[in-house]
This record gives structure tokens, C-alpha cells and sequence, in this order.
């Protein structure tokens, strides 16, 4: 069984809820990590054949001193032909890393909660073109503007679904990984349904993700 290390890069609380959908969800041995407290030190000892990197109430803009560090380790990962899933601050990071512009949606910095219809405009990683998912958001930057390595794969809103053109990365503004109490408390998701739908095509996100590269099988 391969395995795939979930990168936490949390500031205020741990995304634990989120690792353990995951666990629970995903056919791969997971490790779990937290490069604000403990620096690369994990990261370094942990021999993963992929790596997942969540959400983060930091900001690109903040330059904090983990931050260049972590993106390092992970460009060399991905230059290592490992598969790289970047979510919300993970899709900013790697995607500032590679030369995008990452800034507020809102002047006034308001965040975006709730959920978010993206639509496949390239087929990649056994998604189809034209195929639509429900996807939980909570964030208040994005990837502005795309570097010539990088291309857009999905929209809702613009830059929300991001691919390297010649390595195994790919950045999802939106939560793809979200836990109930996420939803709820953190996407402000109310409704039961719309929760289940949501979860739902997130994890058809990831599997389809990890499975494209040989790391997880079946994911039917």
C-alpha cells in the first residue's frame, strides 16, 4: 500500500476532523505532519509516495519563515516525480512557488464560505471536460494570474481547479478533503444534503487525483 503524507499547515486550530475523512476514505497508509510546529523535521524522516497539503489561516503574503521551506521541500518532491495535491493555501503555495500572483479576492479581505460549482474545462487526472462538482469553499485569497507553467483545469471561480503542465501538481482552491465540522463550522454549510454533495465530489477530486498516479486503485 502506497503511502501519502497530509501536510497540516494549520495556525490556530488542527484540520484533525479532515485527516481522518481521509483515513477513513482513502485506500493508502496516511502520515500526518504540522510544518508550523515542527518545521520539516517529520517531513524529511517520512518516506511518502505522495503528499497532500491542506488549508491554512496564513497568508502567502505573510512570508512566514515556514513557508519558503515547505515549498521547497515540495518542489523537490515534485521534481522527484511525486504527485503533489495542494489545497486552498496548498494550491496557493505551490502556485506562488511557481510563479503566480496570489492575492485577496475582496479589497476589504471578506472571505468566501460556503460552496462553489467548478466546471472541468480540461480533461486531466480522469476528470471530464464539462463535468461539473459541487465543491466546499472558505478562503479569502486566490491564484490571480497563472505562470507559463501552470494552466487551469476547472473554474467556478477563476484559477479554482490548477495544474503543472510537465509535473505531478495539482491546486484546488476549494475544500476537497472537508470534514462535517469543516463544512459546518468553517464553509458555513447548513444543509445536510448539500454537505453530502459536496463531500462527495471532493472525494471524487482527490481519489481521481491519486489514483491517476498509481497511488491509490480502484476508486469506484
Amino acid at each position: 500500500m502506497k503511502k501519502i503524507a497530509v501536510i497540516d499547515p494549520f495556525i490556530i486550530s488542527p484540520s484533525l476532523q479532515c485527516f481522518n475523512r481521509l483515513v477513513d476514505l482513502l485506500p493508502a497508509k496516511l502520515s500526518y505532519h504540522q510544518p508550523h510546529i515542527q518545521g520539516l523535521t517529520t517531513l524529511e524522516k517520512d518516506s511518502s509516495d505522495a503528499y497532500m497539503v491542506l488549508g491554512s489561516a496564513s497568508h502567502i503574503s505573510q512570508n512566514l519563515p515556514w513557508h519558503a521551506p515547505l515549498a521547497l521541500f515540495l518542489k523537490q518532491k515534485l521534481q522527484e516525480s511525486k504527485p503533489v495535491l495542494g489545497i486552498c493555501f496548498g494550491h496557493q503555495l505551490l502556485c506562488h512557488t511557481f510563479g503566480a500572483d496570489v492575492g485577496f479576492y475582496y479589497p476589504d479581505e471578506t472571505k468566501i464560505t460556503g460552496q462553489r460549482i467548478v466546471e472541468i474545462k480540461k480533461e486531466s487526472f480522469g476528470l471530464k471536460s464539462g463535468q461539473k462538482l459541487n465543491l466546499a469553499v472558505s478562503h479569502c485569497q486566490v491564484v490571480k494570474s497563472l505562470s507559463s507553467e501552470l494552466e487551469e483545469i476547472g473554474s467556478g471561480l477563476s484559477n479554482d481547479l490548477v495544474r503543472h503542465k510537465t509535473l505531478p501538481f495539482l491546486g484546488t482552491q476549494p475544500h476537497a478533503e472537508g470534514s462535517n465540522y469543516f463544512c459546518m463550522e468553517t464553509a458555513k454549510i447548513s444543509d445536510l444534503n448539500e454537505m453530502a454533495l459536496v463531500q462527495s465530489d471532493g472525494m471524487t477530486l482527490v481519489k481521481s487525483f491519486f489514483h491517476h498516479y498509481g497511488i491509490i486503485g480502484n476508486i469506484h
